[in-house]
C-alpha cells in the first residue's frame, strides 16, 4: 500500500507535468520530494523517461502535439531552474500559422545574460534579446513572440523573402493577430518603426495600379465584383483549414492498420502495415477549396482587365505556370491583356517559376 506522502508527491508531480506537456526537471521533482535515488528508480522501472540531462517525462501522460517545443524550452532554464527561452523568428512564424515552411531548427530568443557552459545543440538557434512581456504570448503551452514582433524580427534577419513577410503581415492584421495598438506601440521604437514601414510598404504599392475611384468608392468596388472575389478567396481559405484539420486527424487516428498471420510454408509469423484509403470527404474538401480559389483568381483577372478594356478577351484569366517554356510569354500576354502594367508585374512575380 502506498503511503500518504507517496500519493501526495505523485499527485503533485502529475499536476506539474500536466502543465508542461508531461515534462519536468530534476530540480522540480526534487522540490516535490523525489531524491536522486528515487528519480533513478522511476527511470529504471519505466515510470519516467530521461529525455535529456535533468529533464524527464512521465510515461503515463500522452505526448503533446509538439513535444520538441516543451523539451527545448525546459532546456533553456537558468541556475534557478526557470526557463528563459521564448520561441521566435521562423519558429514563431510557423506557430502563428503565417507560413507554410517548417524550419529545420528551432529559433529561440533568450536574454542577453543567458549563458551555457555546454555547446548549444544543433537543433536550436539562439537569438539574444531582452523581450518585454508585451511581446510574448502562449501557444501550445510555451512562450512565443507575438505575431508583430515575430515579423519584425524575421524581416530584420532577412532569412525569408520580404514579399512573403508582407503577405503574412496583411493576413495577420486581417485575422486580428496584429492589433492597431501593437502597431502604434511598435512605431515608438525607431528600429521597429523602420522595419514596420518596410512590411507595410508593398502592401499599398500592390494596389497603386487601380484607379483612385476604385480604391475610394465602395459602390464601385461592389458593383465590379471585388466583394465576390473576397468571398471566394475567404471560402477557399476556410476550406483549406478544414482540409488540414481533417487530414491531420486521419493521419493520427486511421492512417494505417496492422494485420497478423502465420505463414505455414515458412513457419514465420508475418505482421504487415496497411495504409488505409483517405476518406472521400477529405478529397472533396480540398477540391472545393481549389475550385473556389481558381474561380476567385480568374474573376480577379477579369475585373483587372475591365479597368482598361470594357470587353476583355476570352483568353483573360489568372495565369499560373510552374516553369518557363518557349510560349509562356505569349500565353502570359493573352491572359493579362488589358490589365494595368503594375498588375501584370505583380502577377508575373507571383508565378511558381519565380520561386
Amino acid at each position: 500500500m502506498k503511503s500518504r506522502s507517496y500519493v501526495a508527491d505523485e499527485r503533485a508531480l502529475t499536476m506539474l507535468a500536466a502543465s508542461q506537456g508531461g515534462y519536468f526537471t530534476s530540480k522540480q521533482a526534487a522540490a516535490i520530494g523525489y531524491t536522486a535515488p528515487k528519480r533513478n528508480y522511476h527511470v529504471r522501472v519505466g515510470n519516467w523517461v530521461r529525455e535529456r540531462r535533468g529533464i524527464f517525462r512521465l510515461t503515463t501522460q500522452p505526448l503533446p502535439v509538439r513535444p520538441d517545443l516543451i523539451l527545448w524550452w525546459l532546456w533553456s532554464r537558468n541556475r534557478q531552474d526557470q526557463p528563459q527561452g521564448v520561441y521566435s523568428h521562423q519558429t514563431a512564424l510557423s506557430l502563428h500559422e503565417l507560413t507554410d515552411a517548417m524550419p529545420s531548427r528551432l529559433h529561440m530568443t533568450v536574454p542577453g545574460a543567458f549563458r551555457r557552459s555546454a555547446a548549444i545543440p544543433k537543433a536550436v538557434v539562439l537569438h539574444m534579446a531582452d523581450l518585454p512581456p508585451s511581446d510574448i504570448e502562449q501557444i501550445d503551452d510555451v512562450p512565443v513572440t507575438k505575431a508583430l514582433r515575430t515579423l519584425i524580427d524575421v524581416a530584420a534577419s532577412r532569412e525569408i523573402p520580404l514579399a512573403d513577410l508582407q503577405l503574412a503581415f496583411v493576413e495577420a492584421t486581417r485575422s486580428g493577430k496584429i492589433t492597431r495598438a501593437e502597431i502604434a506601440a511598435a512605431k515608438t521604437d525607431a528600429t521597429q518603426r523602420d522595419v514596420l514601414r518596410i512590411l507595410k510598404a508593398k502592401r499599398g504599392k500592390r494596389f497603386d495600379c487601380l484607379p483612385a475611384a476604385l480604391k475610394a468608392c465602395p459602390t464601385f468596388i461592389a458593383s465590379n465584383g471585388f466583394d465576390n472575389i473576397r468571398s471566394k478567396i475567404g471560402w477557399a481559405y476556410r476550406r483549406l483549414q478544414e482540409f488540414d484539420a481533417m487530414y491531420v486527424d486521419h493521419c493520427r487516428t486511421n492512417a494505417s492498420t496492422i494485420s497478423h498471420r502465420d505463414d505455414p510454408a515458412t513457419g514465420l509469423h508475418i505482421r504487415a502495415l496497411h495504409q488505409n484509403p483517405v476518406p472521400i470527404d477529405i478529397g472533396l474538401t480540398l477540391s472545393d477549396a481549389l475550385y473556389a480559389l481558381r474561380s476567385g483568381l480568374d474573376q480577379l483577372a477579369w475585373q483587372l482587365a475591365l479597368i482598361n478594356n470594357p470587353k476583355p478577351s476570352r483568353d483573360v484569366c489568372f495565369p499560373i505556370y510552374a516553369e518557363v517554356k518557349a510560349d509562356t510569354p505569349k500565353k502570359l500576354g493573352k491572359a493579362t491583356a488589358g490589365m494595368p502594367p503594375d498588375a501584370v508585374v505583380i502577377i508575373e512575380e507571383l508565378q511558381p517559376y519565380t520561386r
